[in-house]
């Protein structure tokens, strides 16, 4: 998992031992390079998330929803498999992802 808030990402994965966090001394570029190496990404909205997915090329994962302005064809990158609707962090949580 890379995230800009690697803190919450520990904290919601502190109890699974196959989650791994990019560590705090990552740049950007760093998580960049991680990601770019993963079979399988989980991306969201955003030039970054875009860039990894991509260069990872392998199977994508990313939310139906694009930014205003897009057309899905022009947004996404034809062989990534798009999810509907929002998707629970943990079946007690508030939080969406």
């Amino acid at each position: 998992v890379a995230s800009d808030d690697k803190s919450y990402c520990k904290n919601l994965f502190h109890n699974l031992s196959n989650i791994f966090v990019t560590p705090q001394s990552f740049s950007i570029g760093d998580d960049l390079i991680t990601l770019s190496l993963c079979e399988h990404s989980i991306i969201t909205g955003g030039t970054f998330g875009w860039w990894t997915g991509y260069l990872a090329n392998g199977q994508v994962v990313h939310d139906k929803i694009y930014p205003s302005g897009c057309e899905r064809r022009e947004y996404y990158y034809p062989p990534w498999f798009l999810i509907d609707g929002k998707v629970r962090a943990h079946k007690n949580s508030k939080n969406i992802l």
